[in-house]
């Protein structure tokens, strides 16, 4: 099974001078993807530097585009929820396990690190997915992620005689399935099913999937 959560010895707002140094340090071992997960076990961590022009930053929010359809970093063809990495964040929205962040030199100019660094800002959690079209009008795939630590615009450099420590923590939730939500948008072309209201934005139509009984 794949190391989940955060790394022994790596406080959040540590900061590394290349995806090398995050491969070695255990943060995220893809030297490329954005996406290190698996469909199996779910989306260990993610790198937040540029590579979708339809990422939205908020700091503890973040809208994190799925994978595929591009050529030399230019979307050329639709997402599918097919690919490997999509499926790996579709089951972390199931699972609702943690996910690493990191925040790369080319990521929002608002929360990105200085120094052309690479900087982990923390667990966070994906809790959604809907479709999007970007500029060129290709379809695409956003995932809500929301932090589970704290989360800051600009981290300063841990200390070197930090200790980080740890805390037992026990969290029951429901299984959610985000394919079954997303469906059923689709199926009703992301339309209020009491009002029939469409609502849409310059990135496509937007929904929210909500229970009849509540789930909780």
């Amino acid at each position: 099974v794949p190391l989940e959560g955060s790394i022994p010895g790596i406080p959040v707002g540590s900061r590394f001078p290349s995806r090398e140094a995050l491969r070695l340090a255990g943060i995220h071992n893809q030297r490329i993807h954005g996406v290190q997960g698996q469909k199996d076990f779910g989306c260990q961590s993610i790198i937040l530097n540029g590579g979708y022009e339809t990422d939205d930053d908020f700091g503890d929010r973040i809208w994190y585009t799925g994978a595929g359809g591009q050529e030399n970093r230019i979307q050329v063809s639709d997402q599918s929820l097919d690919d490997s990495s999509n499926l790996a964040l579709l089951r972390s929205i199931e699972r609702q396990n943690p996910i690493r962040v990191t925040r790369g030199p080319k990521s929002d100019p608002r929360f990105r690190p200085s120094g052309n660094q690479f900087r982990y800002d923390g667990l966070f959690r994906a809790v959604d997915v809907e479709q999007a079209r970007d500029s060129r009008g290709f379809l695409v795939y956003r995932f809500l992620l929301t932090a589970l630590d704290e989360s800051a615009a600009d981290w300063e450099p841990a200390a070197s005689d930090t200790t980080p420590t740890r805390a037992a923590r026990l969290v029951n939730y429901y299984q959610r399935k985000a394919s079954l939500a997303l469906s059923i948008k689709q199926l009703y072309d992301y339309k209020c099913q009491v009002c029939g209201v469409r609502l849409t934005t310059s990135r496509g139509p937007i929904a929210e999937a909500a229970h009849i009984f509540a789930l909780g």
